[in-house]
């Protein structure tokens, strides 16, 4: 395409009217009138939008003299700026909800649900995200998007960790080196994981209800876990939280989180050290205290499976190489 310093020549309206023809894009062209003088601005995307696609901007000047696009709509530069004014990247949640949407079978909960259900969700009652497999699994996604890093880093200071030796030495033998190391090492690790275990107890909640208003009480809970903006809460930190979460029991003793069967974490922030940066990693958990009822491991992969080919991803399941990984990964410091 052209860009600042190319004329737009009649070839540019070839090339331009095939690619309209041909893609599923919306094509918007612009123009400010200077004389003789021609400013053109392109702005196209795809329609509907496609993981990995960033919308494109590009502006070219040309001389009426010389040949310039024909027809051209000439746009005050104002209403140019409204059209196409500069659109972040989406955002993992946005395409994971999109994702779900088009999602074979699968169902918006706050899509279906009836006037008589929606009084009885004002009245204090929590209803999940997602039904899948003719809703013998009910899905509840959870997106971290708070970075809790500064919250580890005030805490080391307040314990006397204010220089950190060269060597990108681990946070827990910082805290190891000081008297009561251990307790305060696992004091820092639940304030980094605070929004996991908080999102575990809703998630429970939400699933349990989803359950009793749509009477299936069988069903299978999913909670899927979603970070693409907090580097320090990396899966093997999210595995350990869980499981000692996910000990917690009832008055009557039993399993406290009883309606949330397996987890999904879908992350696009952390690569273990040793591995290129062109793979991202899911990892699934079961709840040790349930049986499945319905198939959701299974599921699980499925679902991970139509998601990377839905971002244009390949999928494979590495299950010794990620266990490997989730024992013996820890959480360093790195000066620059």
């Amino acid at each position: 395409m052209a860009n600042d310093d190319h004329r737009i020549s009649p070839a540019h309206a070839v090339l331009i009217g095939h690619l309209v023809v041909n893609l599923p894009v919306l094509f918007i062209i612009a123009a400010a009138d200077f004389g003789d003088t021609l400013m053109v601005r392109m702005w196209f995307e795809l329609k509907p939008p496609q993981a990995g696609f960033i919308p494109r901007r590009h502006t070219a000047s040309c001389s009426r003299s010389q040949g310039c696009l024909e027809p051209v709509a000439l746009l005050p530069e104002a209403a140019y700026l409204q059209l196409v004014t500069t659109q972040a990247p989406p955002t993992l949640k946005s395409r994971f909800e999109a994702f779900c949407r088009q999602y074979p079978g699968a169902e918006v909960i706050d899509d279906i649900l009836t006037s008589e259900q929606k009084l009885q969700i004002k009245g204090g009652m929590h209803v999940a995200d997602y039904f899948f497999e003719n809703r013998t699994i009910i899905a509840e996604q959870k997106s971290l998007e708070k970075d809790t890093a500064a919250k580890l880093e005030a805490f080391m200071k307040q314990n006397g960790i204010t220089t950190i030796p060269a060597g990108d030495p681990t946070v827990e033998s910082l805290f190891l080196a000081l008297p009561n190391g251990e307790k305060l090492y696992q004091k820092g690790i639940d304030l980094v994981t605070t929004p996991i275990a908080d999102g575990l107890d809703d998630a429970q909640k939400q699933i349990r209800d989803t359950k009793k208003l749509f009477n299936i009480p069988s069903a299978d809970g999913l909670m899927i876990i979603l970070n693409d903006i907090v580097k320090v809460a990396a899966p093997p930190l999210i595995k350990n939280r869980l499981e000692v979460r996910l000990a917690k029991t009832g008055d009557d003793g039993s399993p406290y989180h009883k309606d949330v069967t397996r987890f999904l974490h879908i992350g696009e922030r952390w690569i273990p050290e040793g591995f290129s940066d062109d793979k991202m990693f899911n990892m699934t958990l079961p709840n040790p205290t349930l049986q499945e009822a319905h198939g959701v491991e299974a599921f699980v992969f499925k679902l991970a499976e139509a998601w990377a080919k839905f971002n244009g991803h390949t999928f494979g399941v590495a299950v010794n190489e990620m266990q490997a990984v989730l024992d013996n990964s820890k959480m360093t410091v790195h000066l620059e």
